[in-house]
């Protein structure tokens, strides 16, 4: 049996499609945890990450995605490592062609489902998350050509993988339209559209470092689409974020003063060497980028109260 030239292997270029796969969502997923939105993140992306359907089980969607590009890498590549027997090779081509078919068939539906999602409902250009779905795409056209003898085999299970990814893609994301979370505070925009919930509770240090940060004046920057700004809240509690001094930039936002934050934004960049993001913390006249723990703010506004925070850093539920 003769094996195929590395240009008549679909699978060669099913490796470079999925490894940029893994780099895209793993951008994705890094901008998702950091603290600090960088300036590949344009506005389309940060209104998808701040969404409810970049969280899934508490975790980033694109993590997901990282996983799913990581396994068609494997497949697609293991039968290209160098074999001395082609016949070996062509064996473990056949092995994973159908694996490879279900994955990728997976991971296209899926995309084309977030992208009527993002079309219709988040209705946001978000490039990282379009070339994902033409990486996916691209992958299970690959996969077929790759299995074009066995088309007729793949019929049955191709429609049984398309109902189950469809299915579980509605039900997964059902949930993030049931309302408002219990006994949580909402984060919105003056049109009354929610953004996200702060649900956890406040306990007496954290109440009294929010009162301590309000009596020495000391203010936090954001805004009300800010993943990371509620973020911030969420570490003081749905009671205590009230006491903050809070400026929203947020054109749109409840009380907005865009003007201020647009005359701040080069004093803030001189000072910090850092561009102007959210959260930004102003205490004592100095300024501090990012989201910061409760202890360190205590630490900067020389806090002397007690410290025996409860909450840590976790992802604000959205609607």
């Amino acid at each position: 049996m003769t094996a195929r030239s590395p240009l008549q292997n679909p699978r060669l270029f099913m490796v470079a499609i999925a490894a940029l796969g893994v780099l895209d969502t793993a951008y994705i997923t890094y901008e998702k945890l950091s603290a600090a939105q960088s300036s590949l993140c344009t506005a389309g992306c940060s209104t998808v990450l701040s969404s409810s359907y970049a969280t899934v089980f508490g975790l980033p969607l694109g993590l997901f995605g990282l996983g799913a590009y990581g396994v068609v890498l494997l497949l697609a590549g293991v039968p290209l490592l160098k074999q001395e027997d082609p016949e070996v090779q062509e064996q473990r081509s056949q092995q994973t062609g159908f694996a490879l078919f279900l994955v990728t068939a997976a991971m296209a539906l899926f995309s084309g489902y977030l992208m009527y999602v993002l079309a219709t409902d988040i209705q946001a250009v978000c490039y990282f998350c379009i070339a994902s779905a033409i990486f996916s795409v691209s992958l299970l056209v690959l996969s077929l050509v790759s299995q074009r003898e066995k088309l007729t085999e793949l019929i049955f299970p191709g429609a049984i993988t398309a109902m189950v990814t469809l299915v579980g893609a509605i039900a997964l994301f059902t949930p993030s339209a049931q309302g408002m979370v219990p006994g949580a505070t909402a984060i919105g925009d003056t049109s009354g559209n929610t953004f996200f919930y702060v649900n956890t509770p406040s306990s007496d240090a954290e109440t009294q470092l929010a009162e301590h940060l309000k009596a020495i004046d000391a203010k936090m920057y954001g805004a009300y689409w800010c993943p990371h700004c509620c973020e911030q809240k969420r570490l003081f509690g749905a009671t205590a974020m009230k006491q903050l001094k809070y400026v929203e930039c947020g054109e749109g936002g409840q009380n907005a003063q865009v003007d201020t934050c647009r005359d701040l934004a080069p004093v803030i960049e001189k000072a910090t060497g850092e561009k102007f993001g959210f959260p930004t913390w102003e205490i004592n006249g100095q300024f501090y980028s990012g989201r910061q723990p409760l202890t360190e703010l205590a630490r900067l506004s020389d806090y002397k109260g007690p410290q025996n925070f409860q909450n840590t850093f976790g992802i604000c539920p959205s609607p």
